[in-house]
């Protein structure tokens, strides 16, 4: 587990109850795209590569 991750498992953990639904979204993205997310932080590298393999793929679709 890298230090991002438990610094988010930290800053989740502080969220006041009466304020969680102000984050409902994000912290819904971040259960979503947790992996890819935190993978960043131990190679942004690869990150890069994931995130041009993505749009050369929404740029075919757009295209065909």
């Amino acid at each position: 587990m890298n230090d991002a991750y438990k610094l988010y498992q930290i800053w989740l953990s502080n969220v006041p109850k009466e304020l969680m639904t102000y984050f409902e979204d994000l912290v819904k993205a971040m259960n979503n795209w947790e992996e890819e997310i935190f993978n960043y932080f131990n190679s942004p590298i690869q990150t890069y590569t994931e995130s041009l393999n993505r749009l050369i793929k929404t740029m075919n679709h757009i295209w065909s």
